[in-house]
């Protein structure tokens, strides 16, 4: 029974790495895909353009425009929410006497914009500056960035993104959940981005149908 629970435990730890690991992986080639894509957008719009019947290239080009926009303000609003975290790790940096708040607020600010690994990447600075100078503040570290993740997981992002987007917080908070749920670390990325892309299309397409049946009643009468 003891080997068998060993065996099984070392399994468990290898296949728990190896998610991460692949998680990681994934995480590491997103950036560099939306980099050429963005390399890119010009040509592929032209595309788009080009293969577009002549009559719904208005309608396509104010949904580019509407899609364009709203990811914007998704970015804007992950930066505000990542200034916001790292102002909160300089405030309980500095009130637990932590050594250099202001660069290790500003690494975790920084490091909250990486989905997922964030803030694990931009807790280690503040851990390592805490052990080799006073080990006892390595509990209060971690306590802060715990609770900061937690306030910004379940308030700040929801509140701050949701405004931006004019999306209710509560739809925000489902939205990662399922794409936890159906993609993991992936679908946890890129949910709320694809979520505000369908929302732009079907508003779009209920303006569209809107003023088509508008149309129609002005023909009739």
């Amino acid at each position: 029974k003891l080997e068998l629970g060993l065996s099984n435990y070392v399994e468990d730890v290898f296949l728990d790495l190896s998610m991460r690991l692949n998680s990681l992986f994934i995480l590491l080639i997103v950036p560099f895909l939306v980099f050429y894509l963005l390399q890119d957008v010009e040509l592929i719009a032209k595309v788009i353009h080009l293969l577009t019947p002549k009559g719904k290239r208005k309608a396509l080009y104010r949904l580019w425009q509407d899609i364009d926009t709203a990811l914007g303000e998704y970015i804007r609003g992950q930066i505000m929410v990542s200034i916001l975290v790292g102002f909160l790790a300089l405030i309980g940096y500095s009130l637990i006497g932590l050594h250099y708040p202001l660069f290790l607020a500003s690494i975790v600010a920084v490091t909250n914009l990486i989905p997922y690994f964030g803030p694990f990447f931009g807790a280690v600075p503040a851990l390592f500056i805490a052990l080799v100078t006073k080990p006892t503040l390595l509990f209060w570290v971690m306590i802060i960035n715990i609770a900061i993740q937690v306030l910004e997981g379940n308030l700040l992002s929801p509140y701050i993104v949701g405004k931006r987007l004019a999306i209710h917080p509560i739809f925000i908070i489902l939205v990662l959940l399922v794409g936890a749920e159906l993609g993991g670390v992936l679908g946890l990325v890129l949910a709320v981005p694809i979520f505000v892309m369908v929302k732009e299309i079907m508003t779009n397409i209920f303006v569209h149908m809107r003023a088509n049946r508008q149309l129609s009643k002005i023909d009739r009468i």
